[in-house]
């Protein structure tokens, strides 16, 4: 009779396993905690709300963990989140003498579902607008030093938002001033600059068209005004390839 070779394997040691298992949990406790922790919202015309407190506590312990296993994310993306903003924009491509070539409006109407979602999160990006705190009094450089400039929104006679390099002093402290972001000039450079190298154009001029969401208080309004219907336009300029 032939002896029958025994094919299992011995079982893991009982430390190991108790190890094993706390460690995955510990690994899916501080994801759902980051998770938990995140804010949410906004709500209505509120801000963000912060997650709870207990949750907030327990992120700060396990988010270096987390960093270490390249998870850091909590889930919340901008695509999630509901847009701020309706934003679309067009941007005008031109050749060396100036003349148009072609237009292209984003998002488009001749793409696909998904591309067009992507559209609109690169509009999205394009409305961060920020606001531009004017000094509490005039700034006095010392000599051969130029006072600070900042680029703002300033309107024209058609009601265009047009980007000034404006003196710092200079800034309005009877109302607030509002310009683009560091990030939504990146965003719209590097895409004009795509355009124009996916055309052949020279250079190209983006103008912006955004509308604030109508928020839930004008349902209890008699008389709703016509300011929240208003369309604000922006210029970011011409720029070159």
């Amino acid at each position: 009779m032939k002896k029958q070779v025994a094919d299992d394997k011995p079982p893991l040691p009982r430390w190991l396993k108790i190890t094993a298992s706390v460690a995955i949990c510990f690994h899916f406790f501080s994801i759902a905690i980051r998770v938990l922790a995140a804010p949410s919202g906004p709500w209505g015309d509120g801000p963000p709300v912060l997650g709870p407190f207990f949750a907030r506590q327990a992120d700060r312990v396990t988010r270096d963990y987390l960093q270490l296993v390249k998870l850091p994310g909590n889930y919340h993306f901008d695509s999630n989140r509901p847009m701020v903003r309706g934003v679309v924009f067009e941007v005008t491509l031109k050749d060396a003498r100036g003349e148009p070539v072609e237009t292209v409006r984003i998002p488009s109407d001749d793409v696909n579902a998904y591309v067009k979602h992507r559209h609109h999160l690169l509009a999205q990006w394009l409305a961060l607008d920020q606001f531009v705190e004017p000094p509490m009094g005039d700034l006095i450089m010392p000599k051969g030093q130029e006072v600070p400039k900042v680029l703002v929104w300033q309107p024209d006679a058609k009601n265009v938002g047009q980007l000034v390099n404006m003196d710092i002093n200079q800034l309005p402290r009877d109302r607030p001033t509002m310009g683009p972001s560091p990030w939504s000039l990146l965003v719209a450079r590097s895409y004009c600059r795509y355009l124009c190298r996916k055309y052949d154009a020279a250079k190209a001029e983006l103008v912006r068209r955004a509308r604030n969401p109508i928020g839930p208080i004008v349902l209890s309004m008699d008389n709703v005004q016509e300011q929240f219907f208003d369309e604000t336009v922006s210029n970011f300029g011409e720029m070159s390839r």
